[in-house]
């Protein structure tokens, strides 16, 4: 187990080394958009557009636009961190093909080039469950008397076995 967590270690580092030398070898800040993913097919309601964004000296804020129309800008609380997290919120106004895009501004006012996603957007609609009552069948009993026979019986005599006495007069 140690050693699997070592591992992971040392390959979280590379990949995050690669990460800051891209951008800080670059000169321009990088972003992307996390989700949603190109091509995928989205319900029609509220979607929580997930971001990134990097550069060397900081980023301040992020902008989105979807089909060319930019949403507000997302601000960089805190424009000393070199990789930024931030969320955007998008309500689609109808059913369709969307195309979003995504660009970062860093501390020196320089921008990155834009990540481009392209979304499906479908009226998917929540299944109402339908409850259909069937009448069942109660099953019922008939009680019909019958008539039990009575008999009597006597009692069979048991035989004596054994000496008779004398005999009575």
């Amino acid at each position: 187990m140690t050693r699997k967590l070592i591992v992971f270690s040392i390959i979280a580092m590379l990949v995050l080394t690669a990460c800051d030398q891209t951008a800080s070898t670059s000169g321009t800040p990088q972003a992307w958009i996390d989700d949603p993913l190109d091509g995928m097919r989205l319900p029609l309601e509220p979607y929580l557009i997930t971001l990134h964004s990097s550069d060397s000296v900081g980023i301040t804020n992020m902008e989105v636009s979807i089909n060319g129309v930019e949403l507000d800008p997302i601000p960089n609380p805190n424009s000393e961190i070199l990789l930024v997290h931030l969320t955007q919120k998008w309500e689609p106004p109808a059913p369709g093909r969307y195309v979003i895009r995504a660009r970062a501004q860093n501390t020196t006012g320089a921008w990155s080039t834009e990540d481009i996603v392209s979304v499906i957007v479908e009226d998917i609609s929540t299944p109402t469950p339908v409850i259909t009552v069937t009448p069942t069948l109660t099953p019922t009993f008939t009680l019909t008397p019958t008539q039990v026979p009575s008999t009597t019986s006597s009692p069979t005599p048991v035989p004596q076995t054994g000496v008779a006495g004398p005999p009575t007069f």
